[in-house]
């Protein structure tokens, strides 16, 4: 059953635990669980008050406006939980900026935003940092700093289309997957403006392509031989750097072994160049240059072409060591040719054969120590008469060929020290002083004994030989003036017997 008291009673304290309707259906329900029959003013069974709602959440919960006034005596107000007053709300209306502005707390109480430093677009859902027109859902103007890993699930930009604006990154950035590359706009990871400022390595697991012509990798200008800015990883002081202007060289364990300089010029082992390829080493007895067929067929040859011009021309070998040398097979040097003085030596030392040339290299000598062997013809001299004045015919060549002996003999002691000569072994010639009495035109003097270069004795003995060639003309005209002497005793013989 319902009691119904008049307001006033409820006033007087009557009807009290009760539920209580009035004319203007005011309803206060302490007792009945808050059911009402009208609910311009509500009090649950929690204690809540609600005015214009039946669902109060709050100890005192208003839908609709409030409207506090003054009486004659005082202004109205409300008091806050820290004892302040406030009476009006016009003093400290908070300025919200414009639409899309995000308001912080400050002190006092306060509120208060920058739209140019913090702003959401909510009609295209983004938020911008430094920025009040953000392009993406998050927009950063400005230097951003990631403490622990960052996850970009679709395409993460960092625009650098304003001046001074980079990515930074503390620790490793990822790209799960994406898709493939083909240019400089396209792939996982893209930076569509400006560069990538890098402090850490940079590994990649795929290539590294140049998407355009014109494009450059670059190394730092202040690399070092124990510092190449193009290295490989366990192996950084391998690698090429950049040692002066317009310059590059190669370094390998720290040290530098090769250098192209600016005009072109290489330099192996050697820093200083004066030519299109200088080599350089710092060993006793080096192999410097080796050039090797690696074919073992029968034909294969190692070959080291010279050529000047785009016809075979003159190239040359310059020789300034005084030790410069051509070793023989397997870097033994059996037998070697000697550069500095053009001798072809024993490994002992010993000159086997001799280059010369005159004051004005206009002519040259060959001189060989030991046989000289041809399987073919050998050809010299000239003996066209178009060539020759003053020709005379040898006289007395008989009464010659008779002052001079043909003998056996042994090379003796003295020939053996100083040509290394076997004194067992017999031979056959002439002596020398005997022709040069008769035909000194074909004397000359001993090879053994002459220096190549001045044409002086060695020994200051001026040990002679003979130009056996020579004497043919001699051997020449002594048959004939013997077959004069043959004809003319035949005609004698004739004539005595009578048959002339």
């Amino acid at each position: 059953m319902v009691d119904i008291v008049p307001f006033t009673s409820l006033l007087a304290g009557t009807g009290l635990g009760k539920t209580i309707y009035t004319a203007n259906a005011v309803v206060l329900s302490t007792a009945n669980g808050g059911v009402a029959v009208n609910s311009n003013i509500y009090v649950n069974s929690s204690g809540n008050v609600g005015i214009g709602t039946t669902l109060p959440v709050r100890q005192f919960n208003v839908r609709g406006n409030i409207q506090i006034t003054n009486t004659a005596a005082s202004i109205a107000g409300i008091y806050f939980a820290d004892n302040t007053f406030q009476t009006t709300a016009a003093a400290n209306t908070p300025s919200y900026g414009a639409i899309g502005t995000v308001q912080l707390a400050g002190t006092a109480n306060t509120f208060s935003g920058d739209s140019l430093n913090l702003f959401w677009d909510v009609t295209n859902i983004r938020l911008g940092i430094g920025t009040s027109v953000p392009g993406t859902t998050l927009d950063v103007n400005g230097n951003a700093g990631f403490r622990s890993a960052v996850s970009v699930a679709g395409t993460a930009i960092v625009n650098a289309a304003v001046s001074n604006v980079y990515g930074y990154f503390g620790q490793n950035v990822t790209v799960a997957s994406g898709n493939a590359s083909t240019s400089a706009s396209s792939g996982a990871l893209v930076v569509s403006n400006g560069g990538a400022g890098i402090a850490g390595n940079v590994y990649a697991g795929g290539n590294v392509v140049l998407a355009a012509a014109g494009k450059q990798f670059w190394g730092t200008t202040s690399d070092t031989i124990t510092n190449p800015s193009y290295s490989w990883a366990g192996d950084l002081q391998t690698g090429m750097f950049r040692p002066a202007s317009s310059t590059v060289a190669f370094a390998t364990g720290g040290t530098e072994r090769m250098r192209i300089f600016s005009g072109g010029n290489v330099g192996i082992g050697t820093t200083t160049v004066g030519y299109n390829l200088d080599i350089g080493v710092n060993q006793n007895a080096a192999t410097v240059l080796r050039v090797i067929n690696q074919n073992s067929g029968a034909s294969a040859q190692a070959v080291l072409q010279l050529s000047a011009g785009s016809t075979p021309g003159y190239a040359n070998f310059t020789i300034t060591s005084t030790y410069a040398q051509w070793i023989g097979a397997n870097g033994i040097a059996t037998n070697y040719v000697d550069f500095d003085t053009q001798n072809w030596r024993t490994s002992s030392g010993t000159a086997l054969v001799t280059l010369t040339k005159s004051a004005s290299g206009t002519s040259g000598n060959l001189a060989v120590t030991g046989n000289v062997t041809a399987t073919q013809e050998i050809t010299a001299y000239f003996s066209d008469g178009r060539l020759k004045d003053n020709i005379t015919v040898i006289t007395n060549a008989v009464d010659k060929v008779m002052a001079i002996n043909g003998v056996f003999y042994n090379p003796n002691e003295l020939a053996q020290q100083l040509m290394g000569e076997s004194r067992d072994r017999v031979r056959v010639g002439l002596i020398a002083q005997e022709v040069q009495a008769i035909l000194p035109q074909v004397i000359r003097a001993a090879p053994f004994d002459t220096d190549p270069v001045t044409g002086t004795s060695k020994s200051g003995q001026d040990y002679m030989t003979i130009q056996y060639e020579k004497l043919v003309p001699l051997l020449v005209e002594a048959i004939k003036e013997q077959q004069y002497m043959i004809a003319d005793l035949e005609y004698r013989i004739d004539k005595l017997e009578g048959r002339s």
